[in-house]
């Protein structure tokens, strides 16, 4: 884990996922946690297409430098999907970070299986 990359120690959960640990594991957790904690930050991140809290967050999820443009790509397709939704407007922080979160959750265990959570 990078030495830039600051966890937070409250343990808010973000998905529905992350209620249920049977579902989730660290990884995922932190993850969720992280994205939750830096969801501004990482907008920022995902509108550039790079940036240092989108690298903190592959860091986090444990993902092989190869997967980093796949990963990417995952969370600037996510926020672009969340920010099209009709009720963004409405949405709370949270649950924007929930959309972020399983847009990229689902990226690293579909089309980059193996090569995030790893570690």
């Amino acid at each position: 884990v990078s030495s830039r990359l600051i966890v937070p120690t409250r343990s808010t959960a973000v998905t529905s996922a992350i209620s249920s640990p049977e579902t989730c594991n660290g990884a995922r957790y932190t993850a969720a946690l992280y994205i939750n904690q830096t969801y501004a930050a990482l907008t920022v991140d995902a509108a550039k297409g790079e940036g240092d809290y989108l690298a903190a967050l592959t860091e986090v999820m444990g993902c092989a430098a190869s997967a980093k443009p796949e990963l990417y790509r995952a969370a600037r397709a996510g926020l672009t999907e969340t920010m099209a939704s009709a009720n963004y407007a409405v949405m709370t922080q949270t649950q924007k970070a929930e959309r972020l979160f399983q847009a990229v959750d689902t990226a690293a265990t579909t089309t980059l299986s193996g090569s995030c959570y790893t570690s």
